[in-house]
């Protein structure tokens, strides 16, 4: 029978910040080990120390697969108990770590493979079923602990939307006169956060119909978007001062968004991004 270890955890930050948790030696030593001597790309060394005597560790173990933000596969020792069954060269068990974006979360999961049988097999197993989950709440409780509280209020322009007569012609025009890379959806600007520079963000621009209702209640040929912290706090605060709100807050993977009205007619949409999501397509 091979047995497969498998154990998820939803933690509160981004992948990019989760795959480095695992990846950046100082964010390792942070949570899972005492030393780590890491190297990240395919062959690179992912040695963990987890005790002062040093007898507890993945010396000599490799990364065998990296794909940054989505899944990490490494070589894994036993600790000292079981080093006579799991740290014989060429049969090291291995373990896939995968991060999978969820919003403001990410689910983390570790699948542990490569188990032998019999006895002493049986109580690795076990042990490393328990211990694994133990890790994961030790990572979810650190990166709770440095959860940021979202800011009320626009952060940002998240983008701008305009009517024209032709929007694929325009489009053109402005991909061959001003150097756009337009898609079906316009062009996103990407840049990074000034406030933390290991995070992008995007600003959209978008062309689109005449006719398009998307704009409605308002006439105006143009709308922006403004990227915001803690919509739904944001909204409410806005209603109770009377301000015009212009249809239900929706949520998608890569946000929320809600629209208002401001008093010159000028439909205004917010967004709470998630700018993982649009990382991981743009970088496809």
């Amino acid at each position: 029978m091979n047995r497969i270890i498998n154990t998820s955890v939803d933690i509160p930050c981004s992948a990019k910040k989760a795959f480095g948790m695992f990846v950046i030696p100082e964010n390792a030593e942070s949570w899972l080990c005492g030393k780590a001597v890491i190297e990240a790309n395919i062959g690179g060394k992912y040695e963990v120390y987890s005790d002062q005597d040093n007898t507890d560790n993945t010396q000599g173990c490799k990364v065998l697969g990296i794909d940054p933000h989505r899944h990490l596969i490494i070589e894994w020792k036993g600790n000292a108990k079981y080093a006579h069954l799991m740290n014989i060269d060429g049969s090291l068990t291995q373990v896939q770590i995968l991060f999978h974006p969820k919003g403001k979360y990410t689910q983390v999961t570790v699948i542990h493979t490569g188990w032998g049988q019999g006895q002493y097999w049986n109580e690795a197993y076990e042990y490393y079923l328990n211990a694994w989950e133990g890790v994961l709440e030790k990572l979810r409780s650190t990166m709770k602990d440095q959860e940021e509280v979202s800011p009320i209020g626009v952060t940002g322009l998240g983008g701008t939307f305009f009517k024209a007569k032709d929007p694929v012609k325009l489009k053109a025009w402005y991909d061959e006169n001003l150097g756009f890379q337009t898609d079906e959806y316009g062009q996103a600007f990407r840049w990074v956060q000034w406030d933390d520079t290991q995070k992008s963000g995007s600003t959209q621009w978008s062309v689109m119909t005449e006719d398009t209702k998307y704009f409605a209640p308002s006439e105006k040929a143009f709308m922006l978007n403004y990227r915001v912290g803690d919509l739904v706090a944001l909204l409410d605060e806005m209603k109770k001062a009377g301000v015009e709100i212009a249809g239900e807050m929706e949520e998608y993977d890569y946000g929320k968004f809600g629209w208002v009205m401001d008093p010159e007619g000028n439909k205004i949409e917010l967004w709470e991004p998630v700018d993982d999501v649009f990382d991981e397509y743009y970088d496809q």
